[in-house]
């Protein structure tokens, strides 16, 4: 392996608590997450890893180990190889070529990761047919979070297109991992921390009961995690109802997405004070905007429901309190949790993870239409709700939940039962009280057929 001089950088906070809890993983791999683009049409093949080979020569995070020090301190050392290729593969003589991928790219993602000794990244090019490719990548959370690694996407694009039209290499964009952590001790030492630290101890000075759907820790018996996966696609016009209730709500699709996921847990566990974890991808300052890394900070939203409260009351409260965690967002997750104590309730965050991405699902690479699929998710902590906006009015909903507290078939009904809440939600009359909003179950004729997958 051919390296170039290393760069020791302290941990951020965020790989901190991603370090611990990689160490508490016997299988070291569930904090690993891989996807890949389908790529329908002509790919030079050699181009597109030539592109992967520069871009990530650029990138910090992907060229990181984790290495502890004298007295057990921890470092990353950022030392790129000139060395390292994406792997090349062609399966299009296979049987069934997308098993065959799919099989190649799900046994990559499953290996057990040295955060010391291992590259934190791989990535592959697939040859399916030669109007079908599958470009595959895979990195530990570790390295990297989704909005890093799309900034990581956008430049492979780049400089495939350059290439692939033979113009001048595009000027290298990428910031410096080394300001982040950087800025990170500054906003440590500053009366903004502090400030946000005081709010949230007031938030949580009633020491509350925090939601938690299963009844055991996310961790089976043996200390191993396992997930089960469901999803359900969204009628097209269900999707342009919410946005329509959403915009009239005035909080914007994400917050009204946020606030589906908060009465669906207030229906499900009967309860009239429910709490979500937040995951949030604020990047406030342009050389965070612009380094693929991982920054995402994991916050609670507190919320107070009852059957008399109208729809746009429900919304007007989860938006400010929404709006209370993205305000104070400075103080880490990893610090709260020690604050509050969740880890002794078997709680990894502060209740179900809701997360809303807006993902740029109409990828094209030089002109080449690309749709992402997801291969392996991050581990989560008993019950993760997700929305999948791939634009327009394509949504997906995601239900996961650990096997040590949840059957694949709960986790099937939640899915369906989350989906047939959401389309409710489309057409409800915002000054009705919740009580008023429908609530099938997944056996009821009233359930929209929707389209259902588990893994």
């Amino acid at each position: 392996m051919v390296e170039t001089s290393a760069t020791h950088l302290p941990l951020s906070e965020a790989q901190f608590g991603i370090w611990f809890a990689h160490q508490c993983d016997p299988t070291r791999r569930l904090y690993y997450f891989a996807e890949y683009a389908e790529i329908a049409g002509d790919l030079d093949v050699a181009l597109l890893s030539a592109a992967l080979r520069q871009a990530v020569a650029e990138t910090d995070a992907l060229n990181v180990r984790v290495v502890e020090g004298a007295r057990g301190s921890l470092y990353q050392l950022v030392q790129p190889s000139s060395d390292w290729t994406p792997t090349e593969l062609d399966v299009s003589s296979e049987k069934d070529p997308h098993a065959a991928a799919l099989a190649w790219m799900r046994d990559e993602s499953s290996r057990p990761i040295d955060l010391s000794c291992d590259r934190l990244f791989n990535s592959a090019v697939i040859r399916l047919a030669p109007d079908r490719t599958y470009w595959y990548w895979g990195v530990h959370h570790i390295a990297m979070d989704g909005y890093g690694m799309a900034l990581v996407i956008r430049r492979v694009c780049e400089l495939y297109r350059a290439l692939r039209r033979s113009a001048p290499t595009p000027a290298a964009w990428f910031g410096r991992l080394q300001d982040l952590v950087e800025e990170e001790l500054a906003a440590r030492a500053s009366a903004r921390h502090e400030y946000d630290r005081a709010y949230w101890a007031q938030q949580f000075a009633d020491r509350p009961s925090l939601s938690a759907l299963g009844s055991r820790s996310a961790v089976g018996a043996d200390g191993t995690f396992e997930g089960v996966h469901a999803t359900v696609k969204v009628a097209p016009s269900t999707v342009a109802g919410l946005r329509t209730v959403a915009a009239r709500l005035g909080g914007g699709w994400t917050k009204f997405a946020i606030a589906a996921a908060g009465l669906y847990l207030h229906r499900v566990s009967n309860a009239g004070d429910v709490s979500l974890s937040l995951s949030i991808h604020r990047r406030l300052t342009q050389g965070a905007k612009r380094t693929p890394c991982t920054m995402a900070n994991v916050l609670p939203v507190r919320l107070t429901l009852s059957p008399a409260m109208t729809l746009a009351g429900y919304a007007a409260h989860t938006f400010a309190k929404i709006d209370g965690a993205l305000k104070h967002h400075i103080y880490r997750g990893e610090r709260l949790r020690r604050d509050v104590d969740t880890t002794h309730r078997g709680l990894g965050y502060f209740g179900p993870l809701v997360n809303v991405v807006r993902a740029d699902y109409g990828l094209r690479i030089d002109g080449v239409r690309a749709q992402i699929h997801n291969v392996s998710f991050p581990a989560l902590e008993d019950f993760n709700i997700g929305f999948e906006d791939r634009g327009g009015n394509d949504l997906l909903l995601h239900v996961l939940g650990s096997s040590a507290n949840h059957a694949a078939a709960e986790i099937d009904h939640h899915a369906e039962r989350l989906g047939a809440l959401v389309a409710a939600l489309a057409t409800a009359d915002t000054e009705h009280g919740l009580a008023h909003v429908p609530y099938p179950t997944a056996g009821d004729a009233s359930v929209p057929r929707l389209c259902l997958k588990t893994g």
